[in-house]
């Protein structure tokens, strides 16, 4: 993992960023509907914004419905693979350190001073 991970309000601030890049002035309406698109598929995944639709009185197609079905199960497999290989990682370096300390019980302790040792 090193380094390669997220806590909640770094992956928020990248969905955030992802629709509104900072390098690049937005007006305050513009910063809003970005922030609230943000909070929505965050939180309920991208298939949340059909709603957001059906309200605004537009029906979304059958296309649109299937590619936001996607990009959520996409999104999931994703995480569920990340999860995975982390799990490897941090099972392979628990065998190690059982091995290391196993080994180190194992071995022989040497005193360091005894009489009429040299």
């Amino acid at each position: 993992m090193h380094g390669q991970t997220q806590n909640p309000n770094e992956s928020f601030n990248n969905c955030v960023w992802e629709r509104i890049p900072k390098n690049t002035f937005v007006g305050i309406n513009t910063l809003k509907i970005g922030v609230m698109d943000a909070v929505l598929c965050f939180n309920d995944g991208v298939y949340s914004r059909t709603e957001v639709l059906k309200n605004l009185g537009i029906t979304p197609g059958k296309n649109t419905c299937d590619s936001f079905k996607k990009i959520d199960m996409l999104r999931i497999k994703e995480t569920e693979f990340m999860f995975q290989e982390a799990r490897k990682e941090s099972t392979t370096l628990q065998r190690q350190i059982k091995r290391v300390l196993n080994f180190m019980k194992e071995t022989p302790k040497q005193d360091e001073y005894g009489a009429g040792n040299f």
